[in-house]
């Protein structure tokens, strides 16, 4: 599934999300995986390639830069927890 546009914003980080590629993968066991690259382009011009692979609900997050500005990104790796909506409200997962 392609990744086309959006926008991402934080401390000391804003801009825009310019390509990538996302696809599930199915397992031997039917167990689910997702997994996505894409590239963000901060305010100021800089290029961040992130990676994110996920094996619901949990998602590891890594992102790669060649800017100095930015360097200390290539030393994160960012854990997430996937929600589900639950009567039209966002619940986290057990």
């Amino acid at each position: 599934m392609p990744i086309n546009g959006g926008a991402f914003s934080g401390p000391g980080l804003k801009g825009k999300v310019i390509t990538g590629l996302a696809k599930r993968i199915t397992g031997s066991t039917s167990t689910n995986r997702a997994e996505a690259n894409y590239v963000l382009r901060t305010s100021d011009g800089t290029n961040i390639a992130v990676s994110e692979r996920a094996a619901i609900p949990g998602v590891e997050v890594m992102f790669e830069t060649a800017s100095g500005k930015y360097a200390y990104l290539n030393n994160v790796t960012a854990w997430t927890m996937a929600t589900l909506p639950v009567d039209n409200m966002a619940a986290p997962v057990p």
